[in-house]
């Protein structure tokens, strides 16, 4: 969405003649801030409220981390940590069952050969007769 001058809200171009100025606005803007960026006082201001910035975010972080910490609330980074933990445990979960299905298995073809070898005992005593 861009900005279009003369009018008061955020919209997309429609026709031809919108785009045309939408981008005439961008490539004013983009002087704009080439001007702005090159006069080395204006720079340095830019980087010093960018930085203050930065420190700013930095310590409202801080202070949020904190503050779930004393309301015993997980922050983002325990949740991210507790998504691993889930990861690797539904690893260790799959690999279980799979081992699980291959000794049921196991359990399932031990107990239809012991059943023939009892019918064929079976049938050969009964055969005996």
């Amino acid at each position: 969405m861009l900005f279009l001058p003369g009018s008061r809200s955020y919209t997309r171009p429609r026709g031809p003649a919108e785009k045309e100025r939408a981008i005439l606005t961008k490539d004013m803007m983009q002087k704009l801030v080439q001007e702005l960026l090159s006069n080395p006082r204006f720079a340095q201001m830019f980087m010093t409220a960018v930085q203050a910035g930065l420190e700013t975010k930095g310590h409202i972080d801080r202070n949020i981390q904190t503050v779930l910490a004393l309301l015993n609330l997980p922050s983002r980074a325990d949740l991210d940590k507790l998504r691993g933990e889930m990861k690797v445990l539904s690893g260790h979960m799959t690999n279980l069952n799979f081992k699980v299905d291959k000794l049921l298995a196991a359990q399932a073809r031990e107990r239809r050969r012991r059943k023939r070898a009892a019918e064929a005992e079976r049938a050969a005593g009964a055969g005996s007769d």
